[in-house]
């Protein structure tokens, strides 16, 4: 309701203020010279509240329900867990362009302009950096003593973000 009141706010301050622009034009056409109007003189805050406290009005039945249920439920319930594939993903990003990253690109490997995380190696793609560090060492088997330290890191990580979602 409140995403909904703020859009349509931000709507409603858009059109008076598309109108009050027209209007002038229209004066500076015609010659007219009339006092301002009051159109614009409610500020943003009052027209989200204005329109907020007209949505409550219409939908504070069920929303009221909604509102009491979710309450209750977060009382008994302990909040989610973030999602721990993201976070083992962010990390090998991280390792990847902090300490591999530099090396792959003195040997020819691009980074893709268009997409994010691809990486690109004499006519090869890869997805993920995950995907460039399980064949790198295929690729350049002279990196295999800075890799195999980066891939023992990220099962570490692995093993640790697999302990704490066995904790909880």
């Amino acid at each position: 309701i409140c995403e909904v009141a703020t859009s349509e706010a931000l709507g409603e301050v858009k059109r008076r203020k598309t109108n009050a622009e027209r209007k002038k034009e229209n004066r500076g056409q015609t010659g007219e010279r009339t006092g301002d109007t009051n159109e614009t003189s409610k500020s943003e805050k009052e027209l989200k509240q204005e329109t907020f406290q007209k949505l409550w009005a219409v939908h504070s039945g069920w929303a009221g329900m909604a509102l009491c249920d979710a309450v209750s439920f977060a009382k008994d319930n302990s909040p989610r867990q973030v999602d721990s594939s993201i976070d083992q993903q962010t990390v090998i990003r991280d390792l990847f362009m902090d300490q591999l990253w530099p090396a792959l690109k003195v040997r020819g490997w691009q980074a893709d302009e268009d997409e994010d995380d691809v990486f690109l190696y004499e006519g090869q793609r890869f997805a993920s950096p995950s995907a460039v560090m399980n064949e790198v060492i295929r690729i350049h088997p002279e990196l295999a003593n800075m890799i195999i330290p980066l891939l023992n890191k990220v099962e570490a990580t692995r093993t640790q973000a697999a302990e704490q979602e066995k904790q909880v």
